[in-house]
C-alpha cells in the first residue's frame, strides 16, 4: 500500500511538471523574433529602451553565457524526467528507490536553473540605466 501511494505522489508531481513544463515552452514561442545576432535585445526592445551598442554587446553576451548553462540544465531535467516516466511503470522496488533519487535530481536541476534565471535577470538590469528600468517596468505593466 504504502509504494503505490508513493508511486500516485511521484506521478502527480511529474504531471504537475509535465504540465508546467509545457506552459514555460509556449511562453518562449511566443516571444518576439530576436536580433539577428540572436542571442540579444529584440529590435523592438533596442528602439523603446534606446538601448546603446555598448548596452547590446554587454546584454548578447551575458545571454550567451547564460543561455549555454540554461540549455543544458533543461536538457538534464528533460533526460531525467524521461528516465522518471519509465521508472514507474516498473513494478520493482528497487525502481521506486531510484525515482526517488531522480526526483532529488530533477529538482536540483531546477533550482539551478531558477538561480540561472535569476542571475540573468539580474545582470540584465545592471546593464539598463534607471530611466531604461522604469520603461520596462511600465512595458510590462502594459501588458
Amino acid at each position: 500500500m504504502k509504494s503505490s501511494v508513493v508511486t500516485w505522489l511521484i506521478g502527480g508531481a511529474l504531471i504537475a511538471s509535465t504540465g508546467l513544463n509545457a506552459h514555460l515552452a509556449l511562453r518562449v514561442a511566443e516571444r518576439p523574433a530576436p536580433c539577428r545576432t540572436c542571442p540579444g535585445p529584440a529590435p523592438s526592445a533596442v528602439e523603446d529602451l534606446r538601448l546603446t551598442d555598448r548596452q547590446c554587446d554587454r546584454l548578447r553576451e551575458c545571454c550567451q553565457s547564460d543561455l549555454a548553462r540554461q540549455t543544458d540544465l533543461t536538457k538534464l531535467i528533460t533526460g531525467r524526467c524521461n528516465a522518471l516516466e519509465k521508472l514507474l511503470e516498473a513494478p520493482s522496488t528497487e525502481a521506486l528507490e531510484r525515482a526517488e533519487a531522480l526526483v532529488d535530481e530533477i529538482c536540483s536541476a531546477r533550482a539551478k536553473l531558477l538561480k540561472s534565471r535569476i542571475r540573468s535577470i539580474d545582470s540584465v538590469r545592471q546593464e539598463l540605466t534607471a530611466d531604461q528600468l522604469r520603461a520596462l517596468s511600465q512595458k510590462d505593466t502594459d501588458r
